[in-house]
C-alpha cells in the first residue's frame, strides 16, 4: 500500500468546485489551491482556481469535437463551458446540484436534471446526487492527470470533502458513485468535521 504524499481538501459548491492540497512530508506545509483544466469553448482549454459546479450534454457534433482531447471524453462537460452554455442551451445544463440537495421535497436520487428539460431525452437526465458525484469524478481525474505519473494518485492521498451543512450519510452517497479511494472501496473517504459535528472548510479553499 503505498504511502499518501498529499491531503486533499475538496469543496463542492452550489455555484463553483475548488480543490487545495497541502503535501504531508518535507518542509513546506502552505496548502496550495489546485489549477483545474476545463473547456473554455469547443476548442479551447483553460485552468482556473475554480471549476464552475455546472455541466452541460454536448450535442453529438460537439461531443466529436472533443472526443480524444485532454479533460474529454467524458459525456457530461464540466466548468466554465458548460457555465457559458447554460444561458444559450439551457434544456442541456444541470447545476444548482447542492441546493437541490437542500431540498426536502425532492427525490434526491431522482433524474430531473436539468429542470425541466425537454432538450434531452429522460434516460440522460441526472440526479442533484449523480451530478455532484460527476464533478467529484472531474475533480480527482484532474487531479491524476497531473500527479499521478509522480506516483501520486488522487486514490492513495487523505481526502477532505466539504460539502457543507450536509449530513454525512448523504455525502457518503455521493462518494459511493465515485471510485474515490481504490484502497479503501467499501468505506467512505475521510470527512473533516469539527469537535461539535459541523464539516470543517478544507483548508486554503476560500
Amino acid at each position: 500500500m503505498s504511502r499518501a504524499r498529499f491531503s486533499i481538501g475538496i469543496d463542492l459548491g452550489t455555484t463553483n468546485c475548488a480543490m487545495a492540497f497541502v503535501p504531508l512530508d518535507g518542509e513546506s506545509s502552505q496548502s496550495q489551491m489546485f489549477p483545474v483544466p476545463q473547456w473554455e469553448t469547443l476548442t479551447a482549454l483553460s485552468e482556473s482556481l475554480t471549476l464552475p459546479s455546472f455541466l452541460y450534454l454536448p450535442s453529438e457534433s460537439e461531443a466529436a469535437q472533443m472526443l480524444g482531447r485532454e479533460a474529454g471524453g467524458r459525456e457530461w462537460i464540466s466548468g466554465r463551458f458548460a457555465r457559458k452554455r447554460a444561458s444559450e442551451s439551457p434544456g442541456r445544463v444541470a447545476h444548482s446540484a447542492k441546493s437541490w440537495l437542500c431540498h426536502h421535497a425532492v427525490d434526491r436520487s431522482a433524474p430531473f436534471l436539468p429542470w425541466r428539460s425537454d432538450e434531452i431525452p429522460v434516460e440522460k437526465r441526472i440526479s442533484p446526487i449523480q451530478a455532484s458525484a460527476l464533478l467529484l469524478e472531474y475533480l480527482r481525474g484532474a487531479w491524476d492527470a497531473r500527479f499521478a505519473r509522480d506516483e501520486a494518485p488522487f486514490c492513495h492521498q487523505v481526502l477532505g470533502l466539504g460539502l457543507h451543512g450536509k449530513r454525512v450519510p448523504l455525502r457518503v452517497e455521493i462518494s459511493r458513485l465515485t471510485p474515490l479511494d481504490a484502497r479503501r472501496e467499501s468505506d467512505p473517504p475521510m470527512f473533516s468535521e469539527h469537535p461539535g459535528g459541523r464539516e470543517q472548510r478544507p483548508q486554503g479553499i476560500p
